[in-house]
């Protein structure tokens, strides 16, 4: 912290007071608040760790302000407090809102957020006509107000000033309880992250970037789209991972740090400051470039504090702040969190099949939990795991440790009509005129699985020319048929009658007809031809099947 300015961190706690009266009765109104004595628990904080090399991960002093306050959002606030601050000048910290009473209440969860919300505007507004009065010379001289004006009696400027900061006012949540489910969730895949940061030339004590992305959300997605443990945007991510119908790597932690990695070793290597680097995976390599370019310097102290730009803003000022804290809670997080302990590690091997196969099928025929095969495969779409979708030929299927020549022997012994050289479904080429709704009622299927198959963020994105994936129709999952037994008598041997019909294949399946499907298609599904697919059932007309009819396919195809 700069010398001089320490005054600046003298705050008060406000209370929410969210019940009233005899036996708890809630208050219609919003609660009034209590201010109470300042804590300064960071001062007791312990030095950033060793993994930080000063020398790749300088702290500039214009941001040891930035760093302190985002360890105290980390460590010290859980999410039932919140920090009201100065947006540019972190240490200067106005209030900070206690809800812990408000949620320990028997309110709707509705309710809960509409009276936080309503605290935290009444408490913004307080302060702003604090900062008003303080402008106006007009202020009464009684605490508040003299606080405040100590606040930021180390700025520069007049009564300007608090015209400005009136104008900065922000609201933090704290994210201590947050943090430390998120420590909990690194262990499983923490070391094998810094592995892959290794083999990539990236420091490994950058995959602590992950809690200032997600808080190691497997299933985290943003407002503008970007998704997983790394946040990733589906147009930078398809450079590096699987982003398709029936996989999205963007939602498979490791695959995802693997993609992390290479981005910021690519940033390194185009601004040449790992300071940069990091703020680059937030506010994009071209737009530091340009700042770089700008102010004439890759001197990170100066570049991440002096850079103007509309795109510039709060997060992408703060995210190096950001990183450094989340890395010193995370090297100590003994001393903040000493009753919490990180998951151990992820432990798979892997399988991959040659064709296309249901991870029901597998599940089934290995003896395997399912939900073992979804938490070690969170890249998979919803469709795989109801049926819809079949794991990629060629994919490295996570599977329990211990488990994979198990896993290849149910594969091997998988009907050939239980595996295909196609994904399950069908291909639709959008017309004018179509609607996702019209589309999921002619193939029998709903707007949420066409969505979830295509990737679809809206019902009404989709385009003419474009070509959709149908999901095969879910429902009761049917495992396959044991293959058939022939038995022999000793000393016969089976003979052929003439004149009888030809023998069914060893193995058969059954196919039911949905809305929308033709012979054709049925064929080219099961690798067979149409002509067989109509001689197998008596098919006078390829034209004439219906919805329902139970049509035989041959599992090794035919001619």
């Amino acid at each position: 912290m700069a010398a001089g300015r320490a005054s600046r961190r003298v705050f008060f706690s406000i209370t929410l007071m969210a019940l009233a009266g005899a036996g708890g009765a809630v208050a219609d109104s919003v609660p009034s608040v209590e201010l109470t004595a300042p804590a300064e628990a960071r001062l007791l904080a312990p030095p950033a760790p060793a993994e930080l090399d000063a020398r790749l991960f300088p702290l500039p002093e214009a941001l040891e302000d930035n760093v302190n306050f985002w360890t105290d959002v980390f460590a010290e606030y859980t999410s039932e407090q919140a920090v009201l601050h100065d947006e540019e000048h972190l240490d200067i910290v106005y209030a900070v809102l206690d809800y812990s009473r408000l949620e320990a209440s028997d309110l709707s969860d509705v309710e809960k957020y509409r009276r936080r919300e309503k605290a935290a505007g009444e408490t913004i507004q307080r302060y702003s006509s604090i900062l008003l009065a303080l402008a106006n010379d007009r202020a009464p001289d009684d605490e508040d107000h003299r606080r405040v004006r100590a606040l930021l009696e180390g700025l520069p400027g007049g009564s300007s000033k608090f015209r400005q900061a009136k104008d900065r006012l922000r609201i933090q949540t704290g994210l201590k309880d947050r943090f430390a489910a998120a420590i909990e969730r690194s262990g499983r895949y923490m070391s094998e992250m810094e592995a892959s940061f290794t083999r990539h030339g990236v420091p490994p004590v950058l995959t602590r970037m992950a809690f200032v992305e997600s808080m190691f959300q497997e299933g985290a997605r943003s407002k503008v789209g970007a998704g997983g443990v790394w946040q990733l945007m589906p147009s930078t991510a398809r450079h590096y991972l699987n982003i398709g119908a029936e996989v999205d790597e963007r939602f498979d932690p490791l695959a995802a740090a693997e993609a992390a990695a290479r981005i910021l070793r690519s940033n390194f290597q185009s601004l040449e400051s790992w300071p940069l680097a990091v703020t680059a995976y937030n506010h994009g390599a071209n737009g530091m470039r340009r700042a770089v370019t700008n102010l004439g310097t890759n001197d990170p102290g100066v570049v991440l504090t002096q850079h103007k730009s509309r795109t510039y803003g709060f997060a992408s000022r703060n995210f190096y702040a950001e990183f450094l804290a989340a890395a010193k809670v995370y090297a100590h997080r003994r001393v903040y969190f000493p009753q919490v302990q990180p998951q151990p590690p992820l432990r798979f091997d892997t399988f991959v099949p040659g064709l296309y196969v249901s991870v029901l099928d597998l599940a089934h025929q290995s003896g395997l939990d399912l939900d073992d095969f979804k938490e070690l495969n969170p890249a998979f779409d919803g469709e795989i795991w109801q049926g819809g979708l079949l794991v990629p030929k060629g994919y490295r299927l996570r599977v329990p440790s211990g488990s994979a020549e198990r896993v290849a022997a149910a594969y091997d012994a998988l009907p050939d009509s239980r595996k295909s050289p196609y994904q399950a479904g069908r291909r639709h080429r959008v017309r004018s005129g179509d609607t996702l709704s019209g589309i999921a009622r002619r193939y029998g299927t709903s707007v949420a699985a066409l969505q979830r198959a295509n990737k679809l963020r809206g019902s009404h994105l989709i385009r003419i020319g474009q070509t959709l994936l149908i999901p095969a129709r879910g429902g009761v999952y049917r495992p396959p048929a044991p293959a058939p037994t022939r038995v022999a008598q000793a000393g016969s041997a089976p003979k052929a009658s003439d004149g009888a019909p030809p023998s069914p294949p060893d193995h058969e399946i059954t196919h039911v007809v949905q809305a929308g499907e033709v012979l054709s298609a049925i064929a080219e599904r099961y690798g067979t031809s149409t002509a067989t697919l109509a001689r197998l059932n008596g098919l006078a007309d390829t034209h004439q099947i219906r919805v329902g009819q139970r049509l035989r396919i041959p599992a090794s195809g035919g001619a």
